[in-house]
């Protein structure tokens, strides 16, 4: 779920950078197959592998404190380059959990608005793991355009899976 901007951001400076599916577990294990130490999500969920095995966020911002005291810079001057997309979160409350990716009509309009995205932006679709709700995630360079699609998409699947 991490925006777009901080894949752009670390791109640039030559960072590499992967998505994993949501959560701790999935974050731990593309860490260990890329042999790579610091991952996490924008839930706060930090995991700083060569000092904790599980997501701390104390840790993550003492290691944000250890760079700003070694470089003798402000977190400000730490993070120039990165702009963060705007990015509107859509929930779909559903009578019983389905899945969208079931419908041909759903998919077609899926795909039509990340390739209006191609980037620009992203978009993600995913059943909620806890309750009958699909969430609508949609980042852009454009906030109007952001939020006119999610609520578009959002809308459609409404209509689809009721």
């Amino acid at each position: 779920m991490s925006n777009m901007g901080l894949e752009l951001a670390l791109k640039a400076a030559d960072i590499k950078f992967t998505r994993a599916k949501v959560g701790d577990r999935y974050v731990m294990h593309e860490l260990e197959a890329n042999g790579w130490i610091l991952g996490g999500e924008p839930s706060g969920h930090i995991l700083c592998l060569d000092k904790s095995r599980t997501g701390d966020a104390i840790i993550a911002g003492l290691q944000v404190l250890a760079v700003m005291e070694a470089r003798g810079k402000a977190l400000s001057d730490l993070t120039e380059g990165f702009e963060k997309l705007p990015q509107k979160l859509v929930n779909v409350r559903l009578s019983k959990m389905q899945d969208p990716f079931e419908h041909e009509e759903l998919v077609a309009a899926f795909a039509k608005a990340q390739a209006t995205l191609e980037g620009r932006g992203r978009l993600l679709i995913r059943q909620s793991g806890t309750e009958p709700m699909i969430r609508v995630m949609v980042e852009s360079d454009d906030e109007i355009e952001c939020d006119v699609l999610a609520n578009d998409l959002a809308d459609h699947i409404k209509a689809v899976l009721g």
